[in-house]
């Protein structure tokens, strides 16, 4: 059940930082939102390794676009 929450949280997560960044062009809270993100994937990533097993794993290319996402949004924020 608590999967499921944080599932959740992740995906509203996920669609507010499309809204906020590319429709609202507000940077900063774009970047705090995916720092945000990023922190609940790496979260669920260590905390249920054990009960989702290998398919875990399946989150590490997500947890990589997360971090290059955020690489990204800063250089925008500190170079516009």
């Amino acid at each position: 059940m608590k999967v499921q929450f944080f599932f959740f949280i992740q995906v509203v997560l996920n669609v507010i930082w499309n809204y906020v960044f590319f429709n609202q062009h507000l940077i900063g809270l774009g970047l705090i939102n995916l720092i945000l993100l990023t922190l609940l994937i790496f979260y669920l990533f260590f905390e249920y390794k054990n009960l989702l097993e290998k398919t875990s794993y399946l989150l590490l290319p997500y947890m990589t676009w997360l971090l290059i996402a955020i690489s990204l949004n800063a250089y925008i924020l500190l170079n516009n």
